[in-house]
């Protein structure tokens, strides 16, 4: 209900179905974050960076701790595609809605809570 209230800019005539373009469209972007999400695996399970650079714990030789980053890095991706695919343009050309932005950001907020608090205990 929040993209109702958003700011995006309405097009300027009918719109039609560009299936060709959608199809590619999801494709780089499907691509893209498939790819995003192994390197994302690979650098938490075989390097150190995330311990060097944030010092936090290691996630690597613990399944469900790197089960539930990789649960968190793909729900946030997936969401985050609003403001993607929200605009006629480039998605950072135009601002979102107070009422979009707090909706994601509550979102964001309920998804992350359960995995944290296990992570803590």
């Amino acid at each position: 209900m929040t993209i109702s209230q958003d700011r995006v800019k309405p097009s300027p005539g009918p719109d039609s179905w560009k299936l060709n373009e959608i199809f590619a469209t999801g494709f780089v972007i499907g691509t893209y974050l498939a790819l995003v999400t192994v390197l994302f695996y690979w650098v938490a399970e075989g390097t150190s960076f995330f311990e060097d650079h944030f010092h936090v714990r290691s996630l690597s030789r613990n399944s469900k701790e790197i089960s539930s980053a990789i649960y968190l890095q793909v729900s946030i991706i997936s969401q985050a595609l609003i403001f993607v695919t929200r605009s006629q343009s480039w998605s950072f050309m135009e601002r979102p809605g107070s009422l979009l932005m707090c909706a994601f950001v509550l979102a964001q907020l309920v998804r992350v809570i359960k995995p944290v608090k296990r992570l803590l205990h």
